[in-house]
């Protein structure tokens, strides 16, 4: 049984990708072809999701925290108030 040269892309920015496992050609030298393989194979997922026509994802908003700290504060202010 033959051992295949295998690496897993992970950390994408695609919220619908976790990662992905390629398998090299047996020719390739694996230590100097890495970051090619890398590259294009970033490549080949944005295209590949792109041709999806995915709808994207929300981004998740800032103020949900700002919200909350000027809540807090609000919340602090009125104890003090009714303390004194």
């Amino acid at each position: 049984m033959k051992s295949k040269k295998v690496f897993v892309v992970k950390n994408f920015k695609s919220p619908y990708i976790e990662e992905a496992i390629f398998i090299l050609r047996e020719d390739v030298p694996s230590s100097s072809a890495l970051p090619d393989a890398v590259s294009e194979a970033e490549r080949i997922i944005t295209g590949y999701l792109d041709s999806l026509d995915c709808p994207r994802l929300p981004k998740k908003r800032a103020g949900g925290r700002l919200f909350a700290a000027i809540l807090a504060l609000l919340a602090l202010a009125g104890l003090i108030v009714l303390v004194f």
